[in-house]
């Protein structure tokens, strides 16, 4: 078995993220993640996310 810092440094990570914006109270991003290490090979993951306001706020500028 490999030391915890030897892992860690023969592992890489990309992960990029598209962020939409439909209007000023709402948002949604998909993110892409291809980690790969050489104590467990390549695992790739999707993270899809919505975010939304309701009620009254505070105005302010987009």
């Amino acid at each position: 078995m490999l030391p915890a810092q030897t892992k860690r440094a023969r592992r890489w990570r990309i992960s990029p993220a598209l962020t939409w914006y439909p209007s000023e109270f709402s948002r949604v991003r998909i993110q892409y993640n291809y980690d790969h290490g050489a104590s467990f090979g390549s695992v790739h993951s999707v993270w899809f996310q919505v975010e939304f306001l309701l009620g009254s706020h505070a105005a302010h500028k987009f």
